[in-house]
């Protein structure tokens, strides 16, 4: 027989509550929450699997700081912006869009390396060649707008091009 308890405000007798569904909720929550944990390091332990398998390296370790390396690889400058060609890899590490990534940019204009040029003068690039082609259709002291990404944000600059 269940155990009884007066309330005092209603002058009732009920039954009291028993605690066990309670400790059942409780215990099936952490196994669901020790599930999706182990699942995310399987994904982890799957991605660094496949970054040894591939022979890249898109992240640093250097002073206990995990930070994102510049991809290895032929680059190219345009009005003194230096790009190379991101790899699948390391935009799926770092959740980057498609376009090329900056590793340098002359300070006293908006570009810092890290950023990724997504798009030139109206076109999506995502290769150097690709770049490398539009800038033929243009002349010297032509202006052209420049599409980067940062972080998700997007923002653009015109930039004259030079001699």
């Amino acid at each position: 027989m269940d155990e009884q308890y007066f309330e005092y405000r209603t002058g009732e007798t009920h039954p009291r509550k028993n605690s066990r569904g309670l400790i059942a909720f409780l215990l099936i929550c952490v196994i669901f929450l020790c599930g999706v944990v182990s699942v995310l390091g399987l994904l982890n332990i799957h991605l660094l699997a496949q970054l040894q398998r591939s022979g890249e390296s898109p992240l640093s370790f250097g002073e206990g700081n995990l930070s994102l390396t510049a991809p290895e690889g032929d680059s190219l400058t345009v009005a003194g912006i230096t790009v190379q060609e991101l790899s699948d890899l390391h935009q799926q590490v770092y959740d980057l869009p498609a376009g090329l990534y900056v590793v340098n940019a002359p300070e006293g204009i908006p570009v810092e390396p890290g950023d990724v040029l997504t798009t030139f003068d109206g076109t999506a690039v995502t290769s150097l060649e690709a770049l490398n082609a539009l800038l033929t259709q243009t002349k010297t002291g032509d202006r052209v707008w420049f599409v980067f990404s940062r972080q998700g944000n997007t923002f653009s600059y015109t930039i004259p091009l030079g001699d």
